[in-house]
């Protein structure tokens, strides 16, 4: 069964599933004190939408001065389709040739199905690992969200 399938049908039947049992969400952040750390430990919402060939990852982020500004980042900026894998790119523009994107969860894992060159294969990124709040605005690279 693939991945997202196993993971739909485990959500479904309300199943935990643990991050090390598929081993391909990568190194994430961690503070001090172990606790996982990224952009979504101050987001109180956030989400992605596809729209022709863009994927926006949309947040309402905590700012210095408390407020919560709504932003949104073109994940083009961030991500690249590497042969049928996301990977955190300057420039990767890989909603070019990646599709039904979603993130689920309290952590801010983006699935989608990426071209590999023959067909589209199931694809898994963790956004938390070059994704920063950047007093209430989302950004990747030197790019930041409007």
């Amino acid at each position: 069964m693939h991945f997202l399938a196993t993971v739909a049908v485990a959500l479904a039947r309300g199943v935990f599933v643990p991050r090390d049992a598929f081993n391909i969400l990568g190194s994430a952040h961690l503070s001090t004190n172990g606790t996982f750390k990224s952009f979504a430990d101050s987001c109180t919402t956030y989400s992605v939408h596809q729209l022709n060939h863009d994927a926006w990852l949309g947040a309402s982020c905590r700012a210095h001065d408390g407020s919560q500004p709504y932003s949104s980042l073109n994940l083009n900026l961030c991500i690249a389709n590497d042969l049928g894998k996301m990977v955190a790119r300057d420039y990767g523009n890989f909603a070019e040739t990646c599709n039904r994107m979603l993130i689920h969860g309290a952590r801010p894992i983006l699935y989608a199905f990426c071209d590999n060159g023959s067909y589209a294969e199931e694809s898994v990124i963790d956004l938390g690992g070059f994704i920063d709040n950047d007093n209430g605005h989302v950004r990747c690279f030197s790019h930041y969200a409007a």
